[in-house]
């Protein structure tokens, strides 16, 4: 039997289970490890939708708050959904123009073609005051051709 005297003392002991316990990185800082490539990852989502056949009106409405942009589109036929304006940005396009694509999701299922007005679509976008600020053309783009408006 060991006689107590001999012991190590409490605190002796918790301190070298302390430090068992310490992790390298406290000890000795290493480079944080992560498994993002280098580049960053690409867009959690993709749009799939496609642009509309066709845009066939664009105008604004002015509010207290800014501008409410106002499309009007044709698909080839009934049943499209998901309708949107999307904001395209980029290097070519001027600072003094903002362009969007008139996004729509095809239908499920074969629709029949029906007339005009029971295809068309609509879809608008607010733009403030300050995104406004130096914006002299708003442009819609759908599948064949576009339409502007100038303030």
């Amino acid at each position: 039997m060991i006689p107590f005297s001999r012991l190590p003392s409490c605190s002796a002991i918790l301190c070298v289970s302390l430090l068992a316990g310490c992790s390298s990185s406290w000890l000795f800082p290493q480079e944080p490890q992560t498994l993002e490539p280098e580049g960053g990852y690409g867009p959690i989502v993709v749009d799939r939708r496609g642009l509309v056949a066709n845009v066939i009106a664009l105008r604004g409405e002015r509010t207290p708050g800014g501008l409410i942009i106002l499309a009007e589109g044709e698909p080839p036929s009934q049943g499209y959904w998901d309708v949107e304006l999307v904001q395209v940005t980029g290097e070519d396009i001027p600072a003094n123009e903002i362009r969007y694509e008139f996004r729509v999701r095809p239908p499920v299922s074969d629709q029949p073609a029906g007339t005009r007005e029971s295809r068309d679509l609509e879809a608008a976008a607010f733009l403030t005051n300050p995104e406004l600020e130096g914006v002299r053309l708003i442009t819609v783009l759908g599948q064949s051709g576009s339409r502007s408006i100038r303030r």
